[in-house]
C-alpha cells in the first residue's frame, strides 16, 4: 500500500468556494450528475442467477472513432443504495476519458422492472456480484487490470466482495411475511432490519453478519483507499473505522474536513470531482505498481 500511495500525487480537497458546506456540495453532485445524463451510450447485459433473478451489467460505451483497445484497463462500478447509472454516468465518463473501460454492477431491484424472485438485499448479494464480475472478466479476458469503485453502499459491497466474505447461511427462499414487514418500515433503518428474509436470511443477525464489510476485512489482500468527509451527513465522522484503516494493511483512509455525501466538488462551478480524480489517480498508482511487482526480472 505504501508504494501506491508513494506513485501518487496527493493533494488536499479545495471545495468550490461558494458551495463548501454538506448540503450546498450535495446540491452541485445532483446538478452536474443530471447534466452528465446526456449524450451517453450504454451497453446492457442482463443475467439471470441461480434462483431466476435478474442482475445487469451496464458498460458505458466509448464515443465512435475512440475505442478503447482489447487490454485496456476495466473500471468496474458498483452504484449506491438507491442508485444506478443516474448517479453514477459521470464517474464513469471520467474513468473513460482515462482510458478505463467502465462497467456498472447493477443489483437486484435497480432494473427499472419488476423482481423475478423473491429475493432482495438492499446492500447487494455477494453471489450476484460475483456473477455479474465473472461475466466481465470472461468476456475482456486481454484486459490489463481490473479496478473496483464503490460508491457508498456500493463500497461495503465491494470490500465485502475483495474480502472474499464468509457464507452467512441463506435460507432457499424469502416468505410474504418479510415482503409485508419491509414495506411497512418507516425509516431506511427499519427497512433494512426488516428485509433480512427478502435477502435470504433468517435473522437481521444473520444478514449483518453476512453483510457487514468490517467483519470481513481482515481477511483482503487486494489494495484498497477508502475516502469519507468529516461532514457527511450519511457516513458520519463518529462511524469512520480510524482505528481499522491504521491497523490494516492493504487500507488507506482518506478523511477531508469538507466534501459531503460522495460530492466533492471541485473547481470555480464544481464541475469537477475530487473523488473521481482520487480514485482514478489510486487506480492507476495500483495498476503501475501490479505491472511493476509482475514484470520479469533479469537473471545475473
Amino acid at each position: 500500500m505504501q508504494r501506491i500511495l508513494g506513485r501518487m500525487k496527493l493533494e488536499a480537497f479545495e471545495p468550490t468556494w461558494w458551495a463548501k458546506s454538506a448540503y450546498p456540495q450535495m446540491a452541485l453532485f445532483g446538478f452536474w450528475q443530471a447534466t452528465h445524463l446526456l449524450r451517453n451510450s450504454f451497453e446492457r447485459t442482463i443475467l439471470v442467477c441461480e434462483d431466476g433473478g435478474e442482475v445487469a451489467v451496464d458498460r458505458l460505451l466509448e464515443p465512435r472513432g475512440s475505442e478503447l483497445p482489447e487490454d485496456a484497463p476495466l473500471a468496474i462500478f458498483l452504484h449506491t443504495l438507491t442508485g444506478g447509472r443516474y448517479d453514477t454516468t459521470e464517474f464513469m465518463r471520467y474513468a473513460l476519458q482515462r482510458g478505463w473501460r467502465p462497467f456498472l454492477l447493477v443489483r437486484r431491484g435497480h432494473l427499472g422492472d419488476f423482481l423475478k424472485a423473491p429475493k432482495f438485499n438492499i446492500l447487494g448479494c455477494k453471489d450476484d456480484t460475483q456473477l455479474m464480475m465473472d461475466h466481465i472478466a470472461g468476456k475482456w479476458p486481454k484486459a490489463r487490470f481490473i479496478g473496483g469503485i464503490g460508491i457508498s453502499a456500493g463500497s461495503g459491497q465491494i470490500v465485502s466482495y475483495i474480502s472474499k466474505q464468509r457464507e452467512g447461511g441463506p435460507v432457499q427462499a424469502a416468505d410474504i411475511e418479510g415482503y409485508h414487514t419491509a414495506m411497512s418500515s418507516s425509516t431506511t433503518c427499519e427497512f433494512i432490519q426488516a428485509s433480512h428474509k427478502l435477502a435470504g436470511y433468517e435473522s437481521t443477525e444473520a444478514f449483518i453478519e453476512a453483510t457487514d464489510p468490517v467483519l470481513s476485512c481482515h481477511e483482503n489482500k487486494v489494495p484498497c483507499l477508502i475516502l469519507n468527509a468529516a461532514d457527511d451527513p450519511v457516513c458520519v465522522r463518529e462511524n469512520i473505522k480510524v482505528d481499522l484503516a491504521t491497523s490494516l494493511s492493504n487500507f488507506a483512509l482518506l478523511i477531508t474536513e469538507q466534501g459531503s455525501h460522495i460530492a466533492f466538488r471541485e473547481g470555480s462551478l464544481g464541475a469537477s470531482s475530487y473523488m473521481h480524480r482520487l480514485a482514478m489517480d489510486f487506480l492507476e498508482a495500483s495498476m503501475a505498481e501490479h505491472s511493476h511487482a509482475n514484470a520479469p526480472r533479469t537473471q545475473l
